[in-house]
């Protein structure tokens, strides 16, 4: 059950294990008026725009509750998050969800494949919701404080990074699997490639994994744990 009108203006319900939403957008989308509920039996949101440049593809909630519900919701994109030009998350746009209002979206994320959220209100979330970092995954704060717990699950580039105006991790950090902590701007672009971020985890880091942080390709920044 594939709907594919992420972007549009009906509301949308994803309630079961086949049940996704998919856009192929390659200009940025942002939702202003359609209403995304996560039922029970949980649902897919994949954004898989083909937008190589400019994060064209990413998709952004601007609206009040555009995101609600309590089931498990999976973001996805592309496959990867990228380190060069092309059909990824970091270039392309592909897998991003950005939350630029609040959202009382109280269940699990599991980001993988390409997929990001880039929390971009201090309410974007409930506090109750809860993050899983998969395999080419990233959570991105953007000038907020994070209360949700993070776990990583395992995979390969699981990431966790700090955007403008040094944001904080507050919730805790469950390493089942190796994280890194990106010290930059989740999106590449000739301007900001060369620019470090700020930031801060407050909350408890526990588990088995590796910890290692990466900044911007030439700049140095700080970071407390």
């Amino acid at each position: 059950n594939v709907v594919t009108n992420l972007g549009g203006t009906s509301p949308v319900t994803l309630d079961g294990a086949t049940a996704t939403l998919k856009t192929t957008n390659t200009t940025a989308s942002t939702n202003t008026t359609q209403t995304v509920t996560i039922g029970a039996s949980g649902g897919t949101i994949n954004i898989a725009g083909t937008a190589t440049a400019s994060q064209n593809s990413r998709v952004i909630f601007n609206t009040t509750n555009a995101l609600t519900g309590s089931g498990a919701l999976t973001v996805t994109g592309a496959g990867t998050l990228g380190t060069a030009t092309g059909v990824n998350t970091r270039f392309g746009g592909a897998g991003a969800l950005v939350l630029s209002s609040s959202n009382n979206y109280s269940g699990n994320i599991t980001l993988q494949n390409g997929g990001l959220i880039e929390y971009g209100n201090a309410t974007a979330l409930s506090p109750t919701a809860t993050i899983t970092l998969g395999n080419e995954a990233e959570f991105a704060v953007n000038s907020a404080v994070v209360n949700q717990n993070v776990t990583v699950s395992g995979g390969t580039n699981s990431v966790l990074s700090f955007a403008t105006n040094a944001p904080t991790f507050a919730g805790n950090v469950t390493m089942n699997a190796d994280l890194l902590i990106g010290l930059r701007n989740w999106y590449t672009t000739s301007s900001n490639v060369n620019t470090a971020q700020n930031g801060t985890i407050s909350g408890v880091i526990s588990g088995a994994g590796n910890l290692s942080t990466a900044g911007s390709t030439t700049a140095s920044a700080a970071r407390t744990c």
